[in-house]
């Protein structure tokens, strides 16, 4: 059984705190936690259109991306749906892991089976995760849960009343749901 989390990185913290360093999980906040949520997302700093995510992953109880995997800019958008979609499609894909050198990577094994690897693009190539995963059971909570971080997105209602780049939509939750329901029905097919 999966745990799939969302976390937003706080926008202000001490990088070089010993305690920060030694508890990565502080610099971020549970996208369930409406209240902290409240506070990034009412800071005059705030974007809604450039989010730093953080997902962890547990598969029966064993930590698969933990607090030590580096977060990424919009990584529902740019970098999960995106290898979803591309592993549907050819049983294979490597992608941006947000803006950072660092790629996810998505391969059918045997077994009904996908080794998942997040890894530094550049030396000194560190491998973050490798780990082989039931492909059905995964996609489909990856996009469950894509969908409740959307769903907490028109709930924290963060388009309205807010500048946003001019390719985004005041829309952009509703859109990335409709997106979520297309990769749905391509995985039926």
């Amino acid at each position: 059984m999966f745990k799939i989390k969302t976390y937003l990185e706080k926008l202000y913290y001490d990088y070089g705190n010993p305690y920060i360093m030694d508890n990565p999980k502080e610099r971020y906040i549970d996208i369930d936690d409406s209240l902290k949520i409240s506070e990034i997302i009412d800071h005059r700093k705030f974007t809604a259109d450039c989010i730093q995510e953080f997902i962890s992953i547990e598969y029966n109880n064993k930590s698969i991306v933990n607090f030590d995997v580096p977060s990424g800019l919009s990584l529902w958008e740019d970098t999960y749906l995106p290898a979803i979609e591309g592993y549907i499609q050819n049983g294979k894909v490597e992608i941006m892991y947000g803006i950072d050198p660092i790629l996810l990577s998505l391969e059918e094994s045997n077994n009904n089976e996908m080794l998942l690897s997040i890894y530094d693009e550049w030396k000194p190539n560190d491998i973050y995760v490798e780990e082989f995963l039931p492909q059905n059971e995964f996609i489909e909570s990856l996009l469950d849960n894509a969908s409740h971080y959307y769903e907490k997105l028109m709930e924290y209602k963060i388009t309205e009343d807010r500048e946003l780049r001019h390719s985004s939509s005041k829309d952009y939750p509703v859109e990335m749901l409709n997106t979520i329901l297309e990769l749905r029905k391509q995985i039926k097919r």
